[in-house]
């Protein structure tokens, strides 16, 4: 049997080795964050409730389509950002040092049609996109995006999304 300190000091190694391995699982990357699910889901149940009152007080109902999955198409998230950035975005909030917005995807946009998002999702369907930022990340990092349409009861089916410049969402980024 080993003397008593060779095996605190086998037993201290690897301690440190492990310590070593979990800190470097956590290390902080320069786009995304930690998943937590709690935070996620309440910025999207936020941005999901935004998009519900904005249809509403223009006379028109929110039908939710259900999650997305775009991980197929090429550089989808990359030319989502560059849309967003395009025709603007909306804040849902700050947890941390994260800012959430959403950005929405129209099927008349040149995402839209090259997607073939108008057959699937209709005239009045679109994608939103759910987004967070850190102010050390160099691009926001896509969280989620979803499927919705809107019914009216109103002649003029036309929608406008008061969206709000992309720069100075991003001036909210927590400090």
């Amino acid at each position: 049997m080993a003397p008593r300190h060779t095996r605190i000091v086998s037993l201290l190694l690897l301690l440190a080795i492990y310590a070593v391995g979990v800190l470097s699982a956590g290390a902080s990357s320069s786009r995304g964050s930690d998943y937590v699910p709690e935070v996620h889901k309440q910025m999207f149940d936020t941005a999901e409730i935004d998009q519900t009152q904005a249809l509403k007080d223009q006379g028109h109902t929110y039908l939710s389509r259900g999650r997305g999955d775009y991980s197929h198409i090429h550089s989808f998230d990359n030319r989502a950002l560059v849309l967003a950035k395009q025709r603007g975005v909306k804040y849902v909030g700050t947890s941390g040092q994260e800012l959430y917005f959403y950005s929405i995807i129209q099927p008349h946009t040149e995402l839209g049609k090259a997607m073939g998002f108008r057959p699937r999702l209709g005239k009045h369907g679109y994608v939103s996109v759910l987004w967070e930022h850190n102010k050390n990340w160099k691009n926001p990092s896509m969280i989620d995006a979803s499927e919705a349409s809107h019914v009216t009861g109103v002649q003029d089916h036309s929608f406008i999304w008061q969206m709000e410049p992309f720069e100075k969402v991003l001036e909210r980024v927590p400090k």
